[in-house]
Protein backbone atom coordinates (compact mmCIF):
# COMPACT_ATOMS: atom_id res chain seq x y z
CA UNK A 1 0.00 0.00 0.00
CA UNK A 2 1.08 3.37 -1.11
CA UNK A 3 0.52 6.48 0.89
CA UNK A 4 -0.38 9.98 -0.93
CA UNK A 5 0.42 12.91 0.33
CA UNK A 6 -2.03 15.65 0.64
CA UNK A 7 -0.37 19.00 0.55
CA UNK A 8 -3.65 21.20 1.76
CA UNK A 9 -4.08 20.30 4.90
CA UNK A 10 -0.54 18.33 5.62
CA UNK A 11 -2.00 14.93 5.63
CA UNK A 12 -1.75 11.36 4.19
CA UNK A 13 -4.62 9.23 2.52
CA UNK A 14 -4.32 5.13 2.07
CA UNK A 15 -6.60 3.29 0.09
CA UNK A 16 -7.21 -0.04 1.20
CA UNK A 17 -9.22 -2.71 0.74
CA UNK A 18 -9.83 -5.29 4.06
CA UNK A 19 -11.73 -8.52 3.79
CA UNK A 20 -12.98 -10.83 6.69
CA UNK A 21 -14.20 -14.08 6.83
CA UNK A 22 -16.42 -13.74 9.34
CA UNK A 23 -19.76 -12.32 7.85
CA UNK A 24 -20.37 -9.52 10.74
CA UNK A 25 -18.74 -7.80 14.20
CA UNK A 26 -15.23 -8.43 13.78
CA UNK A 27 -13.17 -5.58 15.22
CA UNK A 28 -10.83 -3.59 12.75
CA UNK A 29 -8.00 -1.54 14.41
CA UNK A 30 -5.70 0.42 12.39
CA UNK A 31 -2.00 0.59 12.14
CA UNK A 32 0.72 1.12 9.13
CA UNK A 33 4.68 0.35 9.58
CA UNK A 34 7.15 3.68 9.22
CA UNK A 35 9.65 2.70 7.56
CA UNK A 36 11.33 6.24 7.70
CA UNK A 37 11.46 6.16 11.64
CA UNK A 38 11.48 2.25 11.78
CA UNK A 39 8.66 2.02 13.88
CA UNK A 40 4.58 0.59 13.58
CA UNK A 41 1.96 3.68 14.16
CA UNK A 42 -1.13 2.76 15.93
CA UNK A 43 -4.27 4.94 15.36
CA UNK A 44 -7.06 5.54 18.09
CA UNK A 45 -10.13 4.88 15.93
CA UNK A 46 -11.48 1.27 15.52
CA UNK A 47 -14.12 -0.40 13.56
CA UNK A 48 -16.90 -2.77 13.72
CA UNK A 49 -16.71 -4.89 10.65
CA UNK A 50 -20.11 -5.27 8.28
CA UNK A 51 -20.45 -7.67 5.63
CA UNK A 52 -20.23 -5.63 2.09
CA UNK A 53 -19.49 -2.53 4.12
CA UNK A 54 -18.14 0.63 2.30
CA UNK A 55 -16.25 3.59 4.39
CA UNK A 56 -15.65 6.85 3.01
CA UNK A 57 -14.83 7.86 -1.14
CA UNK A 58 -13.07 10.61 -2.52
CA UNK A 59 -15.05 12.94 -1.33
CA UNK A 60 -15.78 11.58 2.39
CA UNK A 61 -13.00 9.92 3.55
CA UNK A 62 -12.58 7.83 6.76
CA UNK A 63 -10.03 10.32 9.03
CA UNK A 64 -7.67 8.04 11.38
CA UNK A 65 -6.25 10.06 14.24
CA UNK A 66 -2.71 9.76 15.18
CA UNK A 67 -3.15 10.38 18.41
CA UNK A 68 -3.98 8.08 21.05
CA UNK A 69 -6.81 9.37 22.94
CA UNK A 70 -7.33 8.93 26.78
CA UNK A 71 -10.15 7.00 27.43
CA UNK A 72 -13.72 9.15 27.42
CA UNK A 73 -15.01 10.42 31.03
CA UNK A 74 -18.71 9.54 29.89
CA UNK A 75 -20.81 7.88 27.63
CA UNK A 76 -21.68 9.81 23.78
CA UNK A 77 -23.61 9.07 21.17
CA UNK A 78 -22.27 10.59 18.52
CA UNK A 79 -24.25 12.21 15.01
CA UNK A 80 -24.06 9.83 12.66
CA UNK A 81 -22.02 11.08 9.44
CA UNK A 82 -23.38 11.39 6.93
CA UNK A 83 -27.08 11.89 7.91
CA UNK A 84 -29.01 11.60 5.46
CA UNK A 85 -26.69 8.75 3.76
CA UNK A 86 -27.19 6.43 0.66
CA UNK A 87 -26.09 3.60 1.28
CA UNK A 88 -23.75 3.62 4.17
CA UNK A 89 -23.67 5.43 7.65
CA UNK A 90 -21.27 6.05 10.15
CA UNK A 91 -21.95 5.48 13.80
CA UNK A 92 -19.58 6.48 16.81
CA UNK A 93 -19.78 6.48 20.13
CA UNK A 94 -17.63 6.52 23.21
CA UNK A 95 -17.62 3.91 26.63
CA UNK A 96 -15.97 5.08 29.61
CA UNK A 97 -15.51 1.84 31.15
CA UNK A 98 -15.97 -1.87 29.80
CA UNK A 99 -20.02 -2.40 29.19
CA UNK A 100 -22.20 -4.44 27.18
CA UNK A 101 -23.02 -2.41 24.37
CA UNK A 102 -25.57 -2.70 21.81
CA UNK A 103 -26.45 -1.00 18.27
CA UNK A 104 -29.87 -1.52 16.81
CA UNK A 105 -31.62 0.13 13.55
CA UNK A 106 -35.12 0.01 13.96
CA UNK A 107 -37.99 1.34 11.27
CA UNK A 108 -40.68 3.44 12.06
CA UNK A 109 -42.89 0.81 13.07
CA UNK A 110 -40.45 0.59 15.68
CA UNK A 111 -39.68 -3.30 14.47
CA UNK A 112 -36.18 -3.97 14.66
CA UNK A 113 -34.55 -4.17 11.36
CA UNK A 114 -30.36 -4.92 12.08
CA UNK A 115 -28.21 -5.51 15.07
CA UNK A 116 -25.02 -3.41 14.55
CA UNK A 117 -23.30 -4.18 17.78
CA UNK A 118 -24.01 -6.43 20.72
CA UNK A 119 -20.87 -7.17 22.64
CA UNK A 120 -18.75 -6.32 25.38
CA UNK A 121 -16.52 -3.74 24.78
CA UNK A 122 -13.49 -2.08 26.29
CA UNK A 123 -13.63 1.21 27.35
CA UNK A 124 -12.89 3.98 24.06
CA UNK A 125 -13.89 4.84 21.22
CA UNK A 126 -15.41 2.48 19.16
CA UNK A 127 -17.56 3.00 15.72
CA UNK A 128 -19.57 0.73 13.05
CA UNK A 129 -20.91 1.26 9.53
CA UNK A 130 -24.99 0.25 8.40
CA UNK A 131 -24.83 -0.21 5.19
CA UNK A 132 -28.52 -0.09 4.09
CA UNK A 133 -28.49 -0.86 0.30
CA UNK A 134 -31.04 -3.20 1.26
CA UNK A 135 -33.33 -1.11 2.84
CA UNK A 136 -36.30 1.30 1.85
CA UNK A 137 -35.52 5.17 1.57
CA UNK A 138 -36.72 6.24 4.69
CA UNK A 139 -36.63 7.28 8.13
CA UNK A 140 -34.79 4.74 10.55
CA UNK A 141 -34.13 5.26 14.10
CA UNK A 142 -30.73 3.96 16.16
CA UNK A 143 -30.41 2.84 19.58
CA UNK A 144 -27.46 2.55 21.11
CA UNK A 145 -27.19 1.24 24.96
CA UNK A 146 -23.90 0.80 27.34
CA UNK A 147 -24.12 0.32 30.80
CA UNK A 148 -27.35 2.31 32.19
CA UNK A 149 -26.92 5.10 28.69
CA UNK A 150 -29.12 4.86 26.15
CA UNK A 151 -29.62 7.26 23.29
CA UNK A 152 -31.74 7.08 19.93
CA UNK A 153 -31.20 9.15 17.12
CA UNK A 154 -32.88 9.27 13.30
CA UNK A 155 -31.52 8.10 10.48
CA UNK A 156 -32.57 9.18 6.93
CA UNK A 157 -31.89 6.69 3.83
CA UNK A 158 -32.61 8.60 0.52
CA UNK A 159 -31.95 6.23 -2.47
Amino acid sequence: MERMYFPFDYSHLYIIQVYSNITDGEELTFKYFDSENSEVVEYAETMIFTSNMVVGDGFNTFGLSHEVKPLPDNFNFYKAYPNPFNPTTALSFAIPIDSKASLSIYNLQGREVSMLIDANMEAGYHSAVWNASSYASGMYFVKMHAGTYISTQKLMLVK
